[in-house]
């Protein structure tokens, strides 16, 4: 079950990244104008590059809140509702306080770092040929 849970969580992130590139390569050819006027007056890759990026960041945090609300309310009302058991004694729940706060960090640093990586790779191969 792990294992293909892993699978699983890996196809969902890369999912993710496909999904926020091609998000970030539209908003990319929206503002074709405005960078081919930065290139002229002479910014650097990454000045173009930043704006986008966050963007990206931006997106990725939106995309993780959902579940992050889910987590943060559901275990400890679950954990309440099952008092500390799932099923039988053999299934002991963890404490919801640490074990919360963990999963929630972890989903919003996946979500941020999903949109960076998608939102660079989008901006990167456009960049890229014109310098």
């Amino acid at each position: 079950m792990r294992r293909y849970g892993s699978v699983l969580v890996l196809f969902m992130i890369l999912l993710a990244i496909f999904l926020i590139r091609n998000t970030i390569k539209m908003t990319i050819h929206v503002r074709k104008d405005e960078i081919a006027i930065m290139r002229q007056v002479g910014a650097y890759n990454w000045y173009i590059t930043t704006p986008f990026v966050l963007e990206g960041m931006v997106i990725g945090a939106w995309g993780a809140l959902i579940p992050a609300l889910l987590v943060g309310i559901g275990y400890p009302l679950f954990y309440q509702g099952m008092h500390g058991v799932f099923i039988s004694d053999l299934f002991q729940l963890l404490a919801p306080f640490p074990f919360v706060v963990w999963i929630v960090l972890g989903l919003f640093a996946i979500g941020l770092g999903t949109g960076m990586i998608g939102s660079f790779l989008a901006v990167r191969k456009y960049v890229r040929w014109i310098r």
